[in-house]
């Protein structure tokens, strides 16, 4: 969790072991040691309809820091969907810190009304 934290926030140890010991404890796949998980949703396909058919509000958040998944691939997703806003979030890696929260529901609360 660490190695794609959010640097422009503190990590919460604390928070990032409740996390996973809930995941534990429920049974849930951690993609940390499932390496088939991650095989799977690396290499998986999408069956839907083309983006450029979606015609729902939509809100595509990225992290700036992202070391996973580039910020050109938010932005591409946002671009083949119409009227879709496309928010960059400074400072944010692969997770949502609670920090970021207040701005997350407030974009997604401005997106559906």
């Amino acid at each position: 969790m660490r190695a794609v934290a959010s640097p422009g926030y503190p990590f919460d140890e604390q928070d990032a072991r409740l996390r996973v010991e809930r995941e534990l404890d429920a049974g849930l796949p951690s993609g940390v040691r499932d390496s088939r998980a991650q095989a799977r949703q690396i290499s998986a396909t999408w069956h839907g309809p083309s983006l450029r058919n979606l015609r729902v509000p939509t809100l595509v958040l990225h992290g700036e820091k992202d070391p996973l998944i580039r910020p050109a691939a938010g932005r591409r997703i946002a671009a083949s969907v119409p009227d879709a806003r496309y928010v960059e979030l400074p400072g944010i890696g692969h997770d949502l810190p609670r920090e970021i929260w207040p701005t997350v529901t407030q974009e997604i609360r401005a997106r559906i009304d």
